[in-house]
């Protein structure tokens, strides 16, 4: 199914009737999961501007498998710890029925989190006589730095409010690499978008679509300048000397682009070859 797309849920389900054991998706990336626009599109709580989450996309699959019997499970190994500690789905105040949290949650150390309702988590432990729906083997499964360092990472990031740090810098980030490409009169192929806590800079031609050419030289000029930039991931240890330095070099970076574009002279420009999907059919 599509994100935000009611129809093709629908579909599915009707494609599918009493088939589907479970919803899988990443409850947020970058386009608001609210069906119908309201001003500013949503608040940094998860509801719209009259306060509330209808008319949300993931209120209705939260709805629509209910109805059905049906399993939801959240994605929150990107989400997770930028959106909020607890989640985005916490922050929109949905609550799937199983959900994954990645190493994010124990600050890089190893770790990962399956986390849901007891009933359906019980299936998987040993008080019961029913078979065992989770497999689980792990050769570290019973190493226990990683878990110290979860409960020290949680601590520390409740304390320091530090999903709150990430919203700010986000929206810092991207008003003024905004404020930058308006300058350059470059809109039509560079932009950044995305929420402030996970916000992506996406190069394209002036119809819209992917230029690998244009992203690679983009990259290629930033990082000659120290600037490693293909995923934003901001942390509490991002500060105002980093985002600083970070738009100088995107304003190095642009200028001379812009001549670049105008020239018609983006593939000759380039070191190596242009990046190519990691997740494609064929390796040539």
């Amino acid at each position: 199914f599509n994100y935000n797309d009611i129809d093709s849920v629908e579909k599915i389900f009707s494609e599918y009737e009493n088939q589907i054991a479970a919803v899988i998706l990443e409850p947020v990336k970058n386009d608001s999961p609210f069906l119908l626009p309201c001003e500013g599109d949503y608040t940094e709580n998860g509801m719209d501007r009259n306060g509330n989450n209808e008319g949300n996309f993931l209120q209705y699959l939260r709805k629509k498998t209910e109805e059905k019997g049906t399993v939801l499970i959240f994605d929150e190994m990107i989400a997770g710890m930028r959106f909020d500690i607890c989640g985005a789905h916490h922050r929109y105040g949905i609550y799937p029925d199983l959900v994954t949290f990645g190493k994010a949650v124990s600050n890089g150390y190893s770790c990962s989190i399956l986390a849901g309702k007891k009933d359906i988590m019980e299936l998987g432990g040993i008080r019961h006589e029913r078979e065992r729906v989770f497999l689980l083997s792990q050769t570290h499964g019973s190493e226990t730095v990683g878990l110290a360092a979860t409960m020290a990472t949680l601590k520390v990031c409740k304390r320091l409010n530090v999903s709150t740090h990430v919203w700010s810098m986000g929206n810092r980030l991207k008003n003024k690499v905004n404020l930058i490409v308006d300058r350059y009169n470059l809109q039509s192929f560079i932009r950044i978008i995305g929420f402030d806590a996970n916000p992506q800079i996406i190069c394209t031609n002036e119809n819209g679509e992917y230029w690998p050419e244009l992203n690679t030289l983009f990259h290629q000029h930033m990082i000659e300048h120290g600037v490693l930039i293909p995923w934003i991931s901001i942390t509490y240890a991002h500060n105002d000397a980093h985002l600083n330095y970070t738009l100088d070099v995107l304003d190095r970076t642009l200028s001379i682009i812009k001549s670049v574009i105008a020239d018609n002279q983006v593939k000759s420009m380039l070191v190596g070859d242009a990046v190519k999907p990691v997740f494609r059919k064929w390796n040539t």
